[in-house]
Formats: C-alpha cells, sequence, structure tokens
C-alpha cells in the first residue's frame, strides 16, 4: 500500500510561540505507522525543545534556513545538516532568522530494534555533502547513510539521501515486515511497481509511505 501527501495539502498548526506544525506521518494517515514526520517552521527568534522519552528516538533535517541544536554543546545547522537525537536525550532548536526542518520520531524503538534495551544510540550530527558516497553501479543512483546501526548504533531505523541523476530508475525493493518512507527534497519522480506502472507522480515536499510491500 502507498500512502502519498504533499505538505501544501496539510495544514499547519501552532505548537508554541513562533512554532508550526505539520503532521505528515500520522496513524491516522497510515495504519500501524511505527514512525511519525512532522514538518516544523520556525519563525524568526523562535526556539522549541525535542524530550525524546527512555522508549523512543528521533531525527531531524534541516530544509531551510539556519539554526542552533543545544544539548550540553551548541550546533549550528544549515540545509545541509541532520541530528539523531537517542533516548532520553534532550535538545533545544532555535533560529535567529527562521528555519523549517522534518522531525521525525519513532515512539517505541523497541517493536524494531529487538537489541534496543542492550544497546546505547549515540547522538549524531551529520553534514550530509562532507559523508562517503555510495554510487549504486546499476542505475546511477548515490546514497549517503544519515542514519545507520554503525553511524547510531541502532537498527529501529535506517536513513539516506538519496539522488538520482535525471532519466534513471532504481530497482524494485522490498523490505519484509518494515515500512519506508521517501521524502522529495527537490525535483519530481514516479513511484510504482514497474516501470510502465508509475502511478504516482511525486513533486517536490512530497511524501510517499509504503506499507510492507514491494515497490
Amino acid at each position: 500500500m502507498v500512502i502519498k501527501v504533499n505538505e501544501k495539502s496539510v495544514s499547519a498548526q501552532p505548537m508554541n510561540v513562533g512554532v508550526a506544525r505539520q503532521r505528515l506521518l500520522t496513524p491516522e494517515r497510515v495504519d500501524n505507522v511505527d514512525v511519525l514526520l512532522d514538518r516544523l517552521t520556525l519563525a524568526a527568534g523562535a526556539s522549541t525543545r525535542f524530550e525524546p522519552s527512555a522508549k523512543s528516538l528521533a531525527w531531524l533535517h534541516l530544509l531551510a534556513g539556519e539554526a542552533k541544536l543545544e544539548h550540553k554543546y551548541r550546533q549550528r545547522l544549515s540545509d545541509t545538516h541532520s541530528a539523531f537525537l537517542p533516548p532520553g536525550f534532550p535538545a533545544t532548536i532555535s533560529t535567529d532568522d527562521g528555519a523549517s526542518l522534518l522531525y521525525v520520531e519513532i515512539p517505541d524503538a523497541g517493536r524494531l530494534d529487538k537489541s534496543f534495551a542492550n544497546t546505547t544510540p549515540v547522538f549524531t550530527v551529520i553534514n550530509w555533502t562532507r559523508e562517503q558516497v555510495f554510487k549504486a553501479k546499476s542505475d546511477g543512483r548515490m546514497r549517503v547513510a544519515l542514519v545507520s546501526p554503525e553511524l547510531c548504533q541502532t537498527a529501529a531505523i535506517k536513513i539516506q539521501m538519496v539522488i538520482y541523476p535525471p532519466g534513471t530508475t532504481a530497482s524494485s525493493y522490498h523490505h519484509e515486515s518494515a515500512a519506508s518512507f521517501m521524502y522529495i527534497l527537490s525535483g519530481c519522480a514516479k513511484l510504482g511497481r514497474t516501470v510502465s506502472d508509475c502511478r504516482y507522480s511525486l513533486a517536490m515536499w512530497s511524501i510517499s509511505a509504503l506499507a510492507n510491500g514491494t515497490i
């Protein structure tokens, strides 16, 4: 099953002073979803605090603007930065001139990572333009790991930045007992089970959620 959402069709609700939230992936929109996804927009001078519980994991990616992420230390973020927040890791993001970001949370990471109780996920900030790029031989796409067991010490979620050159087509894939989602940062694409069955058009700022199945 494929769920397609464009953030322009999702109304923004005030979260706190100067912060608006669009709830893109929710249990109401995708049945049995283990991942929640929001787009947050911060006005100039605004800030908000993230407080993952002892059971949850969180990840954020700056879409536009510049911001500061503070825990014990201060990290400066631009639109090439993402950050992984481990369980019980509160952090505050603030911006002087305004910013927008994606915020992903897994409320119950133990459901997805059987070794969760015996591992210690680590706080990670990545500038994806400075990370190793893996190029697929079959279709020319390039990918950069943003969240992986090697980087963050958890198998609950994997996140990649993937770049498809013009005219390329990815191979079909199947994730048994797992769901996937794709967020289009730029450009446009078509999605389907085969090249001749690309029935879903995805424009910039669209998200596609794939429940357990092949695409």
